[in-house]
């Protein structure tokens, strides 16, 4: 039927273009190779300058491309004519380039592009009687399948597309489902071909489709595509899990249902995940959390208003020990929570307190179980434990779990180590005590590890280090009392003299600390006499001495004769000296070199000191330097510990009352052997004379981190060389350390 309606169809393509007619008669001439010309009474074709009567095609003039039929224009013609170049829609005699679709003649219908027969085309092709199945350039009315143009993918039957068709078709991709002629990509579903449902998904058979679908039937349990006849099991649909029964959804089933994941309730053909707790199955009890029975379940679950014991997801009526759930853990019997049970329960090797037929486990306590005073932790008698724990009457010894009445000494727990006696920690009790190898200091019971000080026994006072009596340790200790001399970890009450410690000088009497001074910054200074300048050119470059780290100076000012008369003197250099010093930053202290031979004396030399300094910036001490040997006036005084002491503590007091801070030069053998060096340090600043082998004529000059002397007295200043070089000091000069600023 489609054939006869394209034939009838005829020659729908362009109009034909008219040749001119020219008015005068046409010549033949031979200087024209190919063309269509007039001849008077045709248009022929000449070629080679001649009509060629012979030739039947398709030719060009400038008018167009025409039909020739026996070497003449036949403008009559309509239809397809072949050239060299292909087929061609004729017109009128006139090739139709504006002719595109299908036009037919006697050898069939062909698809037409600007004129020409198109053999590359393979597609789908309208005219006004449907469309077709073009196969390089001709319908192909042997062809039955899908075709695809722009507006999508269509059902063709010999060659025409059967707009009727509904059902499924195939091609290289895959079946696909077509309604009404072309492929629905939106169809998912069930469609039967053949009898056999197939699942569709977005118009194409999905073979790789395992699940559920629905057609007017029921739902259906797809398998490879297809619906599974075979299939009786669970399905999961991504919502629900359903019954399928003989490959469709049985939703009248109510029951069990087991697969490989497990065995699952089913009500109304859908698994109950509303489902929780103990129900019936065949014969037994069992424990059902989200719809599923839970064999890998042992615990506890609640049933008829009791707690039942869960084994392996059934309730398991034979079992009585312990059992739990998120309320606690419970004393069970034959399968049931003896709620009326309160006391204790021995259980696999433990003892536990139940009240109520739970385990008390917030109970912690020391109590008695009915046979021992136990100690119980969370509800459990800790026979593991031993140590210390509390109750309301005290704290006492726990040795596996069991409180020890009998034990005395000892014991430790996370809050300590504690000292026992009857089993019970004494609160009362404080002293210091052996532990084993250590002696340690008690405070009200408890090992005090967070003390350093001193306490007492009935032994002595002793240094305490971290609550354990150091015995190795001599020096000063301190306690709330104040600060002590230690010896061997204990008080020596007998020691009197001084200590040097953590950059301190302390001065010890009786064993108590009387004062202590800072030597924690140790300065150099130097002492000058005329003897400096003579030394060199008289004055002294003291902005060399400044710049070589020396903070102080103490300078001579004046002395009293080595000889019989005793007389006073100025030291010739002491005021240049003094000005230099105070000019270039140096803090500056004077000396007298004394001989006095008495108390007098000795007061007659402070005020005479003092008099001259009146008006200087003195801000280190004026020093009191009392000096002898063979040929001096005092030669037979050294040794008068007594006369010394006073003529010192005259000319210190002296000093002091005009409003200078004294100080006492002398070297160490003397300090130690011929004056009251009790007194004397204990009221004065003592500067120190002793020099040192590795000082003394070497070049070497003290450095911080050097020794210094602890001669078990205190002093001020150490003078350690009288052989320095210093510069803008010509020759050897006395060089000192003193502690601290003043």
């Amino acid at each position: 039927m489609f054939k006869k309606k394209m034939f009838s169809a005829a020659l729908a393509c362009g109009l034909c273009v008219a040749l001119s007619m020219p008015a005068y008669g046409a010549e033949v001439r031979g200087d024209i190779t190919s063309d269509i010309v007039y001849d008077g009474q045709d248009w022929v074709y000449v070629e080679n300058g001649q009509v060629n009567n012979s030739y039947t095609g398709v030719r060009q003039n400038d008018n167009g491309w025409w039909r020739v039929e026996a070497g003449k224009v036949n403008f009559g013609y309509n239809g397809l004519a072949e050239n060299e170049y292909g087929w061609w829609v004729i017109k009128d005699g006139n090739v139709d380039f504006d002719c595109n679709g299908l036009i037919e003649d006697e050898k069939g219908w062909f698809y037409i592009k600007d004129g020409m027969v198109d053999w590359s085309y393979t597609g789908l092709a309208s005219n006004e009687a449907g469309w077709f199945y073009v196969k390089n350039g001709t319908i192909d009315w042997n062809y039955t399948g899908l075709a695809e143009n722009e507006a999508g993918w269509f059902y063709v039957k010999d060659g025409v597309i059967d707009w009727d068709y509904t059902g499924l078709a195939e091609n290289g991709a895959g079946w696909f489902y077509v309604n009404d002629g072309i492929i629905d990509w939106n169809y998912t579903g069930l469609y039967e071909s053949e009898s056999v449902w197939f699942y569709i998904n977005s118009g194409i058979i999905d073979w790789g489709y395992s699940g559920v679908a629905e057609n007017e039937s029921g739902w259906w349990k797809c398998s490879g595509g297809t619906i599974d006849y075979n299939y009786t099991g669970l399905v999961d649909n991504g919502d629900e899990v359903w019954m399928i029964s003989s490959g469709k959804a049985d939703f009248d089933y109510n029951g069990y249902v087991s697969n490989a994941n497990g065995t699952f309730y089913v009500e109304a053909g859908k698994v109950n995940t509303n489902a929780n707790g103990v129900m019936s199955k065949d014969d037994a009890l069992v424990y059902v959390k989200n719809g599923q029975v839970r064999y890998d379940y042992t615990g506890m679950a609640e049933y008829n208003g009791q707690r039942v014991y869960i084994n392996n997801g059934v309730v398991d009526y034979t079992y009585t020990g312990l059992a739990s759930d998120e309320a606690g853990t419970w004393k069970m019997k034959d399968g049931i929570a003896d709620t009326e049970y309160s006391g204790y329960y021995d259980v696999n090797g433990q003892r536990v307190c139940i009240q109520d037929g739970k385990v008390a486990s917030d109970y912690t306590d020391v109590t008695y179980d009915g046979e021992a005073w136990v100690y119980v932790e969370n509800g459990v008698v800790r026979y593991d434990y031993t140590g210390i724990k509390p109750n309301s009457i005290g704290w006492w010894r726990i040795e596996d779990g069991k409180v020890n009445l009998d034990y005395n000494g000892f014991a430790s727990n996370e809050n300590g180590r504690f000292y026992l006696q009857d089993g019970k920690v004494n609160f009362d009790y404080t002293d210091i005590i052996p532990d084993g190898e250590d002696w340690v200091y008690v405070e009200n019971g408890q090992i005090r590890y967070d003390y350093t000080g001193i306490r007492q026994n009935s032994n002595g006072w002793w240094k305490i280090e971290s609550g354990i009596v150091n015995f190795k340790f001599t020096g000063i200790a301190a306690n709330e009392s104040g600060e002590f001399f230690i010896r061997d970890g204990q008080i020596d009450w007998s020691y009197a003299g001084t200590v040097n410690q953590d950059d301190y000088m302390y001065s010890v009497k009786d064993g108590i600390v009387v004062s202590k001074d800072n030597i924690s910054e140790k300065i150099m200074g130097v002492d000058i006499s005329h003897h400096n300048n003579d030394n060199g050119q008289g004055e002294l470059d003291w902005a060399q001495v400044a710049d070589a780290g020396y903070k102080f100076a103490i300078i001579k000012v004046a002395g009293r004769s080595i000889d019989d008369d005793g007389n006073l003197y100025e030291d010739p250099c002491y005021d240049e000296n003094i000005r230099g010093a105070l000019s270039n930053g140096l803090q500056v202290g004077v000396y007298f070199f004394s001989q006095s031979m008495s108390v007098s004396e000795a007061v007659e030399e402070a005020n005479y000191i003092c008099d001259l300094i009146a008006g200087y910036n003195i801000t280190y001490p004026v020093v009191y330097d009392w000096e002898t040997t063979s040929g001096y006036r005092t030669e037979d005084k050294r040794k008068d510990s007594e006369l010394r002491t006073a003529m010192a503590i005259a000319f210190c007091e002296t000093v002091k009352n005009r409003g200078y801070d004294p100080m006492i030069y002398i070297n160490k053998y003397d300090y130690l052997n011929y004056v009251d060096t009790d007194e004397l340090s204990s009221r004065y600043d003592i500067w120190l004379a002793w020099y040192w082998n590795a000082y003394y004529e070497t070049g070497v000059l003290w450095e911080d981190g050097d020794d210094v002397p602890d001669i078990g007295y205190k002093y001020r200043i150490w003078q350690y060389t009288s052989t320095a070089s210093v510069p803008g000091i010509a020759g050897g000069c006395d060089v000192n350390i003193a502690y601290g600023t003043r």
